[in-house]
């Protein structure tokens, strides 16, 4: 992010929003979910093992969740941060491009829009519903 906008520390805080909109359910259902590794079949070995101690398929099915919610996270940052990004990029040029009748006022040229402005400070944090285990 470019330092034209001030919006470095605030897309910071909306990545770790998404993040654990994203990652939290996948964490908390396969957390719940584990395999009991002290649970033998009847021929005194582990169920779905195969004397490596791991449960190949509950950890497969752990890196295809956690995979695509780290890919959802991915598409919905770059919707959000590419117009921010590129606004910024803008605002470089038009802060380091000004001549010295205007330099007092390279902030007065950003004619944000309303539209943009509602759009960039009133995003909400998605929600993650919880239940206690």
């Amino acid at each position: 992010m470019t330092p034209h906008m001030g919006q470095g520390a605030n897309q910071g805080f909306e990545d770790v929003c998404e993040l654990v909109h994203r990652l939290l359910p996948p964490l908390l259902l396969l957390s719940s979910s584990t395999v009991n590794k002290n649970s033998f079949n009847h021929n005194n070995t582990r169920e779905n093992d195969d004397n490596d101690g791991c449960d190949h398929n509950h950890n497969n099915h752990r890196t295809n969740m956690i995979s695509q919610a780290c890919h959802e996270y991915g598409i919905v940052r770059r919707q959000r941060v590419l117009p921010i990004h590129s606004r910024s990029r803008q605002n470089s040029v038009q802060s380091n491009t000004f001549d010295k009748d205007s330099a007092a006022t390279p902030f007065l040229r950003r004619n944000y829009t309303t539209s943009f402005q509602d759009w960039l400070y009133e995003w909400k944090p998605p929600m993650t519903v919880t239940t206690t285990l």
